[in-house]
């Protein structure tokens, strides 16, 4: 193994020996030990060199989008050594687009952009502004000709998007538990077959909260017959998020596979405090991201619920 990746070239060689059994453990490479990494795939790659290099005690890691590759599973393991690492006191250089793992491992964030250091702060401030960076949080109403948030695009297709509240009046700040409708206009050259189109909602930290598209959730009218132009919207009877900020990626994809058009973060709306269990006692960010409309009951201990049994 040591001469088809060569890791003599980066680590002393009894460090390896000493880490080896650790780390073929660790990246889930048992069974391709003889397996000449040329012919490894991209994940496993990375696996490995960062099997490799976290197990060998550098004083400082650099990790670069390592979480980009690898399931779930893996990407727990990955987070999980990096802070083992950190709480030994080394240094752990995290580089990530992943803002809830950010959130969770580091302790300072620098933002960076072409280059040069934009803000260095608290994870929840650089975070914060990151994820609003090009989006006008209090704006109602937005172009998307020029949205940064643009990416996957045959086209600039997505024109401009707007937030409804209970009224029907384009404002962007709703109560909890109240309504709201997310709405945005398409244009395309030419007619998209089946078209599709999504919305995705996250929260100030970068998590994704919810997706909805009308594969999912058929609209009345959902005909899938080619057009070029229209107006979507999603409609929320009853908003279940907690108070705070909230961010709005568009989507219009042709026959289930092929992208048209997608803004990420394409528009904002705000979540205010609400009274929505009428017992004064509001329930704030911290207790999570949404509320439900639950009871909680209460019996003595020698009281038989209908339909239970005891011992």
């Amino acid at each position: 193994m040591f001469a088809k990746f060569d890791l003599s070239n980066f680590f002393p060689e009894h460090g390896i020996k000493r880490k080896f059994d650790e780390i073929v453990a660790f990246a889930e490479i048992e069974k391709f030990l003889d397996t000449p990494v040329k012919r490894y795939s991209s994940g496993m790659y990375v696996r490995l060199a960062f099997a490799v290099a976290a197990h060998l005690e550098p004083e400082i890691l650099v990790i670069d989008e390592v979480l980009a590759v690898g399931d779930a599973q893996f990407q727990k393991k990955c987070l999980g050594k990096m802070g083992e690492v950190a709480k030994e006191g080394r240094t752990v250089i995290f580089v990530s687009h992943n803002m809830p793992s950010v959130q969770n491992l580091c302790s300072r964030v620098l933002l960076m952009q072409k280059g040069l250091l934009i803000l260095s702060n608290n994870p929840d401030t650089v975070i914060s502004n990151y994820l609003s960076s090009g989006v006008n949080i209090e704006s109602s109403e937005v172009d998307l000709n020029l949205h940064p948030g643009r990416s996957r695009s045959k086209e600039p297709a997505l024109k401009q998007a707007w937030c409804l509240n209970k009224d029907n009046t384009k404002f962007n700040k709703i109560m909890m538990g109240e309504s709201l409708r997310i709405c945005f206009r398409f244009r395309s050259s030419r007619a998209i077959k089946c078209p599709y189109f999504g919305f995705g909602i996250e929260d100030g930290n970068g998590r994704r909260i919810f997706s909805l598209n009308n594969l999912m959730s058929p609209i009345e009218n959902n005909s899938l017959k080619p057009i070029d132009s229209g107006v979507a919207c999603l409609e929320i009877p009853c908003v279940p998020l907690l108070p705070g900020t909230y961010f709005v990626s568009l989507s219009l994809v042709e026959d289930n596979n092929t992208w048209v058009d997608f803004v990420e973060r394409a528009i904002a709306f705000q979540v205010q405090p609400a009274d929505v269990y009428g017992s004064g006692n509001i329930p704030h960010s911290t207790h999570g991201v949404v509320y439900v409309n639950g009871h909680i009951n209460f019996n003595p201990e020698n009281f038989t619920i209908k339909g239970s049994y005891t011992n």
